[in-house]
């Protein structure tokens, strides 16, 4: 079984916004698409590939399966739909083993971009996958994105919700589900927001 609900930051953090600074929240849902897909340079142990960035919030999965990885795309799309929500554009850069690379890890980074009137206006995730028996999956996705807002709004906003577990030198932790959120101070006014959600195949 797959959750990804908590995932998906942004929303998250564009909420606690709209809640403190009364302001609203659309997105361009039909930016146009940017230049078609690339190749960059492969590493010896690792292959990487990326594509040009796109609004087509689909499938990120796309450059593991045209080489024979297919084994986590349904999960690792079913991650990103989350990952991706209120994003405008998106890169990806996508590695794996070339030696048996169905029955290995594989991951998944994903550069958002918002459209240009949000506050916050890019992000990053990752999503590793690891095959554990056909069609099963574990999988833990990463997500950070920078609040205007400070730690202290943030976690506050989000007590309704998610269970403070403590702080890792200064660093809060708020847990909500499968999802550690993690407070990265970078200002007395502005904080990075970064999820980790770990899911087992069951």
């Amino acid at each position: 079984m797959y959750g990804f609900g908590h995932c998906k930051i942004y929303g998250d953090v564009m909420l606690i916004i709209a809640n403190i600074l009364f302001s609203t929240v659309s997105v361009d849902a039909n930016a146009a698409t940017l230049p078609s897909k690339r190749d960059i340079a492969k590493t010896s142990a690792v292959k990487s590939n990326t594509i040009a960035p796109s609004t087509r919030l689909s499938d990120i999965a796309v450059r593991l399966r045209q080489n024979g990885v297919a084994a986590c795309a349904p999960q690792i799309n079913a991650a990103g739909a989350t990952i991706l929500a209120g994003a405008s554009q998106y890169d990806t850069l996508s590695n794996w083993n070339p030696k048996g690379g169905d029955q290995r890890s594989v991951n998944v980074v994903v550069a958002q971009r918002y459209p240009e009137k949000e506050p916050i206006p890019s992000g990053v995730s990752t999503i590793v996958a690891t095959p554990v028996s056909p069609g099963r999956c574990d999988l833990v996705a990463v997500q950070v994105v920078p609040s205007p807002l400070s730690c202290d709004a943030v976690r506050n906003a989000m007590t309704t919700r998610a269970q403070a577990r403590g702080q890792l030198v200064g660093v809060t932790v708020m847990q909500q589900g499968p999802t550690e959120t993690l407070l990265v101070p970078t200002g007395t006014d502005t904080c990075v927001v970064v999820d980790l959600t770990t899911t087992y195949a069951q």
